[in-house]
């Protein structure tokens, strides 16, 4: 009896044991399935793999056509990369660009160079209230091509690099600037997007990156965290009256072959003496390398200079009312009535607030150690401080690469040091000859512009 009870019970046992294995299996598949399918949906929608996976395993995803081809050119002795544009622009867009659309959003590229004074001037349009201002989206394009030979979209496109990218990849740059201009957000590459440069002077920007920073905490998946951040963004930029993009990569003439496609956009050509640009970039150490490679960077620098001065006059010189050649000495000198006459050019009223900005921020007496502040302490000061300081090796570098700049900009060059020393005297024109008799006959405006269409 006893072995038959004991089987009896066993074999119960292990009837229940079955019962509970069979229902931690319907759990553990509902489990999986419920766990795949909400993976799924996040994946097809908005979420992603983590950005290094996905770099990683470039070569398994869509590559993005953007129908881009690169004529080389040559202008100042420079290669030029050109955005290649089925037809060319009306020329209505070349002589006084576009009429302004009523009701439209007023969009201004500052296009300038690095330490030319343009983190300031680009201030005094982010202040505005009704503003949406972007700082250097340009900043990580080429960094991010060099690590990873390629740029991945918010859209979850891949663009490949296999050959990297050239010395002067300016119809890149000109790609990327585009959906900017246009609040395209989702059209950016994820690292330009995510820009700590965003955090510290994109004030429109910083909500976003702050956004995506928490869900980030949560979750890996960082298309799922930019499209549920991103969409504020875009109707801010949508809403703003006036967007304010500044660069210092972007040539002229891709600016201005941008100004073709977006309505009421205007360009300020920000440029500084040259001298003055080199020894900011020497004392904040974003001069690297040895003599030959600083050497290289003044070159570069130099003849970019040359071009995009080369390419802004020929705009004026037919007409063109919505660029603005503007010298970073005239705004230091005399902010309040250069910020009177910017505003006048991008058609804006000039409010109490803003003077007061402005007046605040000329002249604070603050030391001047931050390499992209907008408070500048004594503006004046601070603009002529580079004239107590520059080595002699400073002014042979200027005279070999961009003595011929300094003419027609205005400055005046000199290899007398006791001459920079006293500040009383002049290293600038109170006018940009440049800008001087720009008024040409019809026939040679007719010239100008054919050479414009083919540029």
């Amino acid at each position: 009896m006893r072995p038959t009870r004991f089987l009896r019970n066993m074999c119960t046992f292990v009837k229940k044991m079955d019962k509970h294995k069979m229902r931690l299996k319907r759990i553990a598949i509902i489990g999986v399935t419920i766990l795949g399918v909400t993976a799924m949906v996040f994946y097809l929608t908005i979420g992603e793999l983590p950005a290094t996976m996905l770099i990683r395993n470039v070569n398994t995803w869509q590559v993005k056509d953007t129908g881009l081809t690169e004529v080389k050119l040559k202008r100042g002795g420079s290669q030029w990369q050109h955005y290649d544009a089925s037809a060319a622009p009306p020329t209505s867009l070349i002589e006084g660009g576009p009429m302004p659309t009523p009701g439209k959003p007023k969009l201004l590229l500052i296009v300038a160079y690095l330490r030319s004074g343009s983190t300031f001037t680009s201030s005094l349009f982010s202040q505005q209230p009704d503003s949406f201002y972007v700082f250097e989206p340009l900043h990580m394009v080429v960094k991010t091509v060099k690590k990873h030979m390629a740029l991945r979209y918010v859209n979850g496109t891949v663009r490949r690099f296999p050959q990297g990218i050239s010395d002067n990849p300016q119809s890149l740059f000109r790609e990327c600037m585009d959906p900017w201009l246009r609040c395209a957000f989702r059209k950016v590459d994820t690292a330009s997007l995510l820009d700590n440069f965003h955090l510290h002077y994109s004030k429109s920007i910083k909500p976003l990156l702050l956004c995506v920073k928490h869900i980030r905490s949560l979750t890996p998946l960082t298309r799922y965290a930019i499209n549920h951040c991103i969409r504020e963004t875009v109707v801010k930029c949508i809403s703003a009256n006036l967007r304010v993009i500044k660069t210092i990569r972007l040539s002229m003439e891709m600016a201005h072959s941008l100004m073709a496609e977006n309505e009421n956009m205007k360009i300020v050509h920000l440029v500084r003496d040259p001298r003055a640009m080199f020894l900011s970039q020497s004392n904040n150490k974003l001069i690297k390398g040895n003599n030959k490679t600083t050497c290289s960077q003044f070159e570069r620098l130099c003849t970019r200079m040359r071009d995009d001065i080369y390419f802004t006059r020929q705009l004026l010189e037919v007409g063109n009312k919505n660029v603005k050649l503007v010298r970073y000495e005239d705004i230091a000198f005399n902010p309040i009535e250069m910020t009177k006459e910017l505003y006048t050019f991008i058609g804006e009223p000039l409010t109490k607030g803003l003077l007061r900005y402005v007046a605040q921020s000329t002249s604070l007496n603050m030391k001047d150690g931050c390499p992209f502040c907008t408070r500048r302490g004594n503006s004046t000061l601070t603009a002529s401080k580079w004239r107590s300081t520059i080595h002699p090796a400073f002014l042979k570098l200027v005279d070999q690469h961009c003595k011929d700049l300094l003419q027609p900009l205005g400055y005046h060059f000199t290899e007398d040091i006791n001459y920079l020393r006293n500040t009383s005297l002049p290293t600038f024109q109170e006018h940009i000859p440049l800008l001087e008799h720009i008024n040409l006959s019809e026939s040679a405006k007719d010239v100008i512009t054919e050479t414009l269409r083919h540029v």
